[in-house]
C-alpha cells in the first residue's frame, strides 16, 4: 500500500495541545472528515483513513455536523453484504455443527 507522509512543523504540534503519540490519529480523523464532507472520500473510505468503525465515523459526523452521505444504493450494497455474511457464517455452522439461532440462517 501507497502511503503519503504530511510534515508538521513543531510548532503547530504545539498549538494542537494533545499528547505528540495522539497528533497522527487525530489528524486522520480530521482529515477523513473533512475529505468526506467535500465529497472526495467515500463513506468506507473515511472510515478506512480514520480507523474506526462507520459507526463510530456517523458519531463524529454528528459532532462535526456534517450530514451523512448514504443513500438507498448505499444500504441496498450494504444489506446485500450482510445476507452474504449471514449466508456464509450459517453455511460454516452447519458444516462445523455450530449452533447459530434459527432467525439468522433463514433465507
Amino acid at each position: 500500500m501507497a502511503t503519503v507522509c504530511v510534515e508538521i512543523p513543531e510548532e503547530v504540534c504545539w498549538g494542537i495541545k494533545l499528547p505528540k503519540e495522539e497528533i497522527p490519529k487525530k489528524m486522520k480523523k480530521i482529515m477523513a472528515l473533512e475529505l468526506y464532507r467535500r465529497g472526495t472520500l467515500s463513506l468506507g473510505k473515511a472510515c478506512g483513513l480514520a480507523e474506526i468503525t462507520r459507526w463510530k465515523f456517523f458519531d463524529l459526523n454528528e459532532k462535526a455536523q456534517i450530514p451523512i452521505q448514504y443513500d438507498l444504493e448505499d444500504w441496498e450494497r450494504d444489506k446485500k453484504y450482510e445476507e452474504v455474511i449471514r449466508y456464509d457464517r450459517c453455511q460454516r455452522a452447519s458444516h462445523a455443527n455450530g449452533s447459530i439461532p434459527s432467525y439468522e440462517c433463514d433465507h
